[in-house]
């Protein structure tokens, strides 16, 4: 018992000191991750509807790029920096030495990147609808269920963000990773489609990006705030999003024991 306080307790101010770092620089990320979406939001919302798109697909890519945003918190702002240590300092090294096991330093950096993810773009969604207004519409919003799966999603971000980083060798293993299949993934997500779109367009290809592991992030996000309809299932994405994070935090587990030597 005495080594599970210590545990939670070691864990606990590693989190402090993420929450911290995140304080200090809390503005320009919170800029940082609200650009992009407001991009996204204004020309899909305003002018791509003057050439043929719906009218709600500003409501549409609103969602879409909170979670880009969450994903590329997690993802850049998270895994870069790691990378960058293993490259030099190796700080990761000290809180080996710690009264953690390695498995719990694996968890800590992921809850570090969910946090961020969390905290930095949930305004996305209502700064969305001002801008939107009726062109929103949040009557289909379920309060429950966003609270399952937008921190479920960040925190699977957050687990293969450190699988990629303990993964590649290096920043420029890193740019190549982006390049092949960061980006690929990032756009068969369902940030500017559904899943059922794409299966009307070309169903075998589609069911393969089954495989991608944010499409429940996006869709189950998407059901969450617009309703079911026209989204995969919901509880579907909850259970394949808590699913892929076992897969990646294991996974995480393997590859830091391999990269470092540590038991």
């Amino acid at each position: 018992m005495k080594q599970w306080k210590e545990i939670a307790s070691t864990t606990r101010w590693l989190l402090q000191r993420e929450l911290t770092i995140l304080y200090k620089n809390a503005f320009d990320s919170l800029i940082d991750c609200l650009i992009i979406p407001l991009t996204f939001i204004v020309i899909s919302g305003f002018i791509l509807p003057y050439m043929g798109m719906p009218a709600d697909y500003g409501a549409f890519m609103a969602v879409g790029a909170c979670m880009m945003m969450s994903w590329n918190s997690c993802a850049w702002f998270g895994a870069g920096p790691m990378i960058a240590d293993l490259e030099s300092d190796r700080s990761i090294t000290y809180q080996l030495t710690l009264p953690l096991p390695a498995w719990m330093i694996v968890i800590k950096y992921a809850l570090g990147f969910a946090i961020y993810g969390v905290i930095l773009n949930v305004l996305t969604i209502p700064i969305g609808k001002v801008l939107l207004g009726s062109r929103f519409d949040l009557s289909n919003f379920s309060w429950i269920k966003f609270a399952l799966i937008y921190p479920s999603a960040n925190v699977m971000f957050g687990f293969l963000a450190v699988a990629i980083a303990l993964w590649v060798n290096n920043s420029f293993e890193f740019g190549r990773f982006w390049a092949r299949i960061g980006v690929q993934l990032t756009l068969f997500s369902g940030l500017q489609f559904s899943w059922h779109t794409f299966h009307q367009v070309w169903p075998t290809i589609a069911y393969i990006d089954l495989l991608n592991p944010l499409v429940y992030a996006f869709e189950g996000t998407r059901a969450a705030v617009m309703g079911q309809a026209g989204n995969l299932n919901f509880w579907l994405c909850l259970f394949a999003v808590w699913t892929w994070s076992i897969v990646f935090a294991l996974a995480s587990y393997k590859l830091l024991k391999k990269r470092l030597d540590c038991v």
